[in-house]
């Protein structure tokens, strides 16, 4: 009796893989909507395959389906605790619902458990640019710059947030006009 429940366990996990592979293929051509329907298939064979959890979320972001796509990331999270990339997406989700402080606080949890992770950082700086909180904003895209040195986006993202600050001190602007 335990030999069977061993095979059919096994054959689960394989069904499961396949239709996530098959997901994937999908979502690698930009065919969100069949990629879902298989990572569906995949979780519901195996609710315990948290890249089926991301993947589905990374399509349903992409489709703008933001707050279903939080919460897939967010069993994603719970089944692997340790994924820092799926806390930065979710808070990419959050700041594009204007969620804020949620967004700040997955940023802020994905850089405790990749201190390295320098898209976390430029990700994080525009939450706080948003909040007008210019000196955080400075010292995240410093931060990622520091850690990418070509990162072209944290750059040129620095270098408008430095205009704006010298056109403030110079009186020629102020925080809300930009």
């Amino acid at each position: 009796m335990l030999f069977s429940f061993l095979l059919s366990d096994k054959l689960s996990a394989q069904r499961s893989i396949r239709l996530y592979n098959k997901g994937l293929k999908f979502a690698y051509q930009g065919d969100y909507k069949r990629a879902i329907h298989f990572f569906d298939k995949a979780i519901g064979s195996d609710t315990s395959l948290y890249e089926a959890w991301y993947n589905r979320a990374l399509c349903k972001s992409r489709g703008r389906e933001f707050e279903t796509a939080i919460l897939d990331y967010s069993r994603c999270i719970s089944i692997n605790p340790g994924f820092s990339i799926a806390y930065n997406n979710r808070g990419s989700d959050n700041n594009d619902l204007g969620n804020f402080e949620a967004a700040l606080s997955d940023y802020t949890m994905a850089i405790r458990l990749d201190s390295t992770y320098s898209k976390a950082y430029y990700n994080r700086s525009i939450v706080w640019y948003e909040l007008e909180d210019v000196q955080r904003s400075l010292f995240d895209l410093t931060r990622a710059i520091e850690l990418k040195p070509d990162y072209t986006a944290a750059i040129q993202k620095k270098e408008e947030l430095l205009g704006i600050l010298w056109a403030m001190r110079d009186g020629k602007l102020t925080f809300t006009d930009r």
